[in-house]
């Protein structure tokens, strides 16, 4: 009776192919989070303005801009949260903005 023998050496994986790496397109992640930031500006803007809260009255673009823009790192760690979610639960298949795109609408 021969003893058979099975190689393990042909099932293996190279090692970076083991692991999948969570890719991000930071095109998309910026422009998501600057086009979310500056419309969350001016919407907060507006409310305040609809309200009455007149406390705060320097130029109202001024304000818009300087809020939009000390909040765009929030914004920022928040889309990449998103994205890096949603490749976590759908697979890494956003690549480009378009295809985002297409999945948010």
């Amino acid at each position: 009776m021969s003893a058979t023998r099975m190689s393990v050496d042909s099932a293996k994986q190279p090692a970076d192919t083991l692991r999948v790496r969570l890719a991000v397109p930071w095109f998309t992640v910026l422009l998501l989070a600057a086009v979310m930031a500056y419309a969350d500006g001016f919407w907060m803007l507006s409310m305040r303005g609809a309200t009455g809260a007149i406390e705060r009255s320097d130029g109202a673009f001024t304000a818009w801009w300087r809020e939009s823009t000390v909040s765009l790192p929030v914004f920022v760690v928040a889309v990449l949260g998103a994205l890096l979610l949603a490749i976590r639960l759908f697979g890494p298949v956003l690549r480009t903005f378009r295809t985002v795109a297409g999945q948010l609408s």
